[in-house]
């Protein structure tokens, strides 16, 4: 949970883990309806 509490507030502050162009959050619903996530270069 802690490392999970800290993404998260970075994610808010725009300071993203290294190698990471972007970041989408998402409520708990909105996440339930995701059924595929893919990855291109």
């Amino acid at each position: 949970r802690g490392a999970a509490a800290r993404l998260l507030r970075a994610a808010e502050t725009g300071r993203l883990p290294a190698g990471c162009a972007s970041a989408t959050l998402l409520d708990r619903p909105a996440a339930a309806r995701i059924t595929r996530i893919t990855f291109h270069p």
